[in-house]
Parts: structure tokens; C-alpha cells; sequence
């Protein structure tokens, strides 16, 4: 804004409500669980509920939780992890208007089925590809494949 010869930057504060979905998560774990693995992420908790079906089977709930959360920033946003553990259970985290992350490679920009990073046949590491390759294969690597 321009007064005069004075010029002023006016800034909204960042108040930004996103959803936040994780995909595939067993009906068994609790909202409460849920509640206690996202406030990790540096946001204040709106709502955590699981989706469900539309009516009339409004009863019936998905495999799909969704957590409402309010930022104070892009960057409390970029804590949001790309996927969590809850009781042992690996599930994916997407985040609204985040991008594509792979979890192959665990970069952005892309998904898994179109991941061309490339994949070490002996110790199964991402990011080389070496006929002699010295690394000792690992389970973690093996079970990552």
C-alpha cells in the first residue's frame, strides 16, 4: 500500500486449515492414537475423525482417517511426514496441495510407479547402480524393494 512517498506491506498471518489424510488405516486404531502421532507436526489439532461412507451408509466407516489441522507457517507444514507408524502399522500421510512424493526414493515431484532413481542389484540401496558393488545388502534394503 502506498500512502504519499511511503510505501507499506501489509501481511495477512498464516492461519491456513489443511486436511490432512491417512490413507489405508486400520478401523481398530483409535482417534486417540491418531490425535497423539499428529501433534507432532507443529500445527494446532482442528478434528480428527475417520471418513465415512455417503448416506445411507453414513454408518459404515472407511479406511481413510482425516485430521483438520491449522498452521502457523509453510514451514510447520513441511513436518508433516510422508508416512507414520502407528502400532506397527506403516501409513501413508497426504497432505492437501503438497507435492507428489515418491516412496520408493522419498523424493517430491513424482509417485513410485514413475520413479527412475536408480536401484543398486547388489546391496539394494537407492541412488547407485554398481556391477561391483561392495556394500553388504542389508534386510532393511532387501524389504524397502
Amino acid at each position: 500500500m502506498k500512502v504519499n512517498d511511503q510505501t507499506f506491506a501489509i501481511h495477512k498471518p498464516y492461519r491456513e486449515v489443511k486436511l490432512i489424510r491417512l490413507i489405508d488405516i486400520p478401523t481398530s486404531i483409535s482417534d486417540d492414537e491418531v490425535r497423539e502421532s499428529a501433534s507432532k507436526w507443529s500445527g494446532t489439532m482442528v478434528s480428527v475423525e475417520c471418513e465415512k461412507l455417503p448416506r445411507p451408509y453414513s454408518s459404515i466407516k472407511t479406511f481413510v482417517g482425516r485430521i483438520l489441522m491449522k498452521f502457523a507457517s509453510p514451514n510447520d507444514e513441511e513436518k508433516v511426514p510422508i508416512s507414520i507408524k502407528i502400532s506397527g502399522i506403516t501409513i501413508p500421510v497426504l497432505l492437501e496441495r503438497r507435492l507428489k512424493v515418491c516412496y520408493r526414493c522419498k523424493l517430491s515431484g513424482h509417485i513410485k510407479s514413475e520413479c527412475t532413481v536408480l536401484k543398486c542389484r547388489e546391496c539394494m540401496e537407492i541412488g547407485h547402480h554398481d556391477p561391483v558393488c561392495t556394500k553388504q545388502r542389508s534386510y532393511v534394503n532387501v524389504a524397502e524393494a
